[in-house]
């Protein structure tokens, strides 16, 4: 986890100065019927969650168009 640029999932109207959140947890848990997603973090920029379980839906159905995509300034930072 740690320190990151979420500019990939943040929503079109996000006012924040930084897209970068520092994430300090983060699940998936199956609980009867639903599967919940938790995550902690130092702040949200607008829609990031949402948009990463979209993301992680994407995936999980197997979606051609999901992908991974690091931009060039993400790659400063150590995971």
């Amino acid at each position: 986890m740690g320190e990151q640029d979420f500019s990939a999932f943040r929503g079109a109207g996000c006012q924040s100065n930084s897209p970068w959140r520092n994430i300090t947890s983060a699940r998936v848990v199956k609980l009867g019927q639903l599967i919940v997603f938790e995550v902690s973090a130092n702040a949200f920029v607008l829609h990031m969650v949402r948009n990463m379980v979209g993301s992680l839906m994407e995936v999980g159905f197997g979606s051609s168009e999901a992908r991974l995509d690091c931009r060039a300034d993400c790659r400063k930072r150590p995971l």
